[in-house]
């Protein structure tokens, strides 16, 4: 059942919803918007928030589980083969990161319109920088598919990142689409 939601006024949440309905899929959008964040977008920069201490952007830990609760509360077709991960803009940096930490978690990843993000992960005494050039080794199994728009102000990154995947040998797809927004 839908809910009453401002969200399902715009076309593309309908289609969203009208083609997992038909192919019997579930589609999980985390919404990455923090509202007591400081100026900016509010969205994946968590440990600007005071409430934050402690989580350190895991966020290929919170897959895990966030899989083994939607297992378990759904009648889920369980494995690897059943899941693929994907993301809009911040979302397909994360959706990059998350398959490369978790490869054997999904059949595919994709990104859309691919927004780069450099931010130390970890807790404060072992932090490292995320790079998603650098994991092309861990998604060498994965089916992994680049997608923009020809002209998406974010589109360099996409080709920068599609060439750096094919530089190093992995083979992965990539689409342009005839498509003048970012999203």
């Amino acid at each position: 059942n839908r809910p009453e939601s401002k969200d399902y006024e715009y076309a593309n949440n309908a289609d969203f919803e009208n083609v997992a309905t038909d192919l019997n899929v579930i589609i999980i959008a985390v919404d990455g918007h923090i509202a007591d964040l400081p100026e900016g977008c509010q969205v994946y920069f968590p440990t600007l928030a005071e409430s934050w201490d402690g989580n350190y952007y895991n966020f290929s830990r919170y897959i895990r589980e966030l899989i083994a609760v939607v297992d378990q509360r759904y009648q889920t077709k369980q494995g690897a083969q059943y899941r693929a991960v994907s993301g809009l803009s911040m979302g397909g940096h994360m959706a990059s990161w998350i398959a490369a930490t978790n490869p054997h978690l999904f059949s595919s990843a994709s990104q859309f319109c691919y927004g780069p993000n450099y931010y130390d992960v970890g807790d404060p005494a072992f932090q490292t920088t995320v790079d998603i050039r650098e994991l092309w080794r861990n998604l060498r199994t994965l089916p992994f598919r680049h997608t923009t728009a020809d002209r998406d102000y974010l589109r360099f990154y996409t080709d920068y990142l599609f060439a750096t995947f094919r530089g190093a040998g992995f083979e992965n797809e990539y689409y342009l689409a005839d498509h003048c927004h970012h999203a």
